[in-house]
């Protein structure tokens, strides 16, 4: 073949791999297996349509409930919610193998506590953090140079209790991940109605208590997740025992957390007393941000609104049905086109596509029956 005809033809080739790339996107998914789950899985989502395709086992291991990906796409890790790792839980480490939506394991350590439910990953890529909710503690740990996982460098144990009489009885540590400046952590604890600040000390690394060293919600509250809006000037808390969500004013200069307003994430004539809530976030565009209520089934969309006005509040727009039963998790796709649900106890994804201009959120045909889906994870 002539060679000024084989270059057009390679242009052709590469420029149709790359729109196929960019119709496809890459989830995992981490799950419970004692619902029935094998592991984590991966599956593909159409970017154009939100379908999904067949959901693969990625890797066997036991309930990766939370899972977190290297900013570097090379790696990805999970907490091991289990209790025979010296008297704690674990957290594992993995390979994402090219192009073969396929983990393989890298290594195992200890998580730093009891029951530990959460993981994050700093910017850098430098180190990870677990939270412990059995025992209420928090955990930093390095990752090391091949993307493996060293034993926790920094342990903090949390003290206290709340209002709950039954809840509360002790910490629970329920989320920890760094704010968007890279130099504080905060850490969510269910049991004492804090949401814990540190700063970082590399050498480790090592979590050290920030001044004020927490944002105390209101009694009762139980905070569980946080959510950072794209600015990086606010923050939203999903409060799981009260059904609340608390906005906050964020001074990233000093950590620091400034409440403008606790607002419920049902409608008033809907009876929350079975109801708590997981997860929450902000849309890409921070115009409107997302809680998912466990009881009523539901995901909450607020719009966020000019939160420098006096007497702000985020006002809820709707709650509409999740796809599915007790919503322990959901993320949204990386254009904010759609919502992609992880339903605890009906075992299985719901997709919900987003109106880009008013935030609400419409049910689609799509759903994937995966046993034990906990969390979920775009690529």
């Amino acid at each position: 073949m002539h060679p000024t005809r084989i270059f057009p033809l390679l242009g052709i080739l590469i420029l149709t791999e790359f729109a196929m790339a960019q119709q496809s996107r890459l989830l995992f998914i981490g799950t419970q297996t004692r619902l029935g789950g094998k592991g984590i899985y991966s599956l593909a989502m159409d970017a154009s349509t939100g379908a999904l395709g067949e959901a693969q086992v990625a890797v066997e291991c036991e309930n990766p409930t939370f899972i977190a990906r290297h900013p570097s796409k090379d790696f990805l890790y999970a907490v091991a919610e289990v209790a025979n790792r010296d008297g704690g839980g674990a957290v594992s480490a993995f390979r994402v193998e090219p192009g073969q939506a396929r983990l393989s394991p890298l290594n195992t350590v200890g998580s730093g506590g009891k029951g530990p439910c959460f993981v994050s990953v700093d910017g850098g890529g430098r180190w990870a953090f677990s939270a412990n909710y059995g025992s209420g503690a928090l955990a930093a740990l390095p990752i090391l140079p091949d993307g493996s996982l060293g034993s926790p460098s920094s342990v903090i144990q949390d003290e206290g209790k709340g209002a709950h009489p039954k809840r509360q009885s002790g910490p629970h540590a329920h989320s920890i991940k760094m704010d968007p400046t890279g130099r504080y952590a905060f850490a969510c604890d269910l049991g004492i109605d804090k949401v814990l600040s540190f700063k970082i000390d590399p050498a480790g690394p090592k979590l050290v208590a920030n001044d004020p060293s927490a944002f105390a919600t209101h009694p009762g509250a139980g905070p569980r997740h946080f959510s950072f809006h794209p600015s990086g000037k606010w923050v939203v808390i999903a409060n799981e025992l009260d059904t609340t969500v608390t906005f906050c004013r964020y001074d990233g200069e000093k950590g620091l957390f400034t409440e403008l307003a606790s607002v419920p994430a049902l409608p008033k004539e809907i009876d929350a007393t079975n109801n708590s809530l997981s997860e929450i976030a902000f849309h890409p565009s921070g115009k409107f941000f997302y809680a998912a209520n466990r009881g009523h089934d539901s995901i909450a969309v607020f719009e966020t609104g000019d939160p420098t006005l006096p007497g702000y509040a985020p006002r809820l727009i709707e709650a509409i049905p999740c796809g599915g039963k007790v919503p322990r998790h959901f993320a949204l796709s990386p254009d904010g086109r759609f919502l992609v649900t992880a339903n605890q106890n009906s075992g299985n994804l719901a997709v919900l596509a987003v109106d880009a201009a008013t935030g609400r959120l419409k049910p689609t045909a799509v759903s994937v029956a995966l046993p034990g889906a906990s969390c979920v994870l775009f690529y």
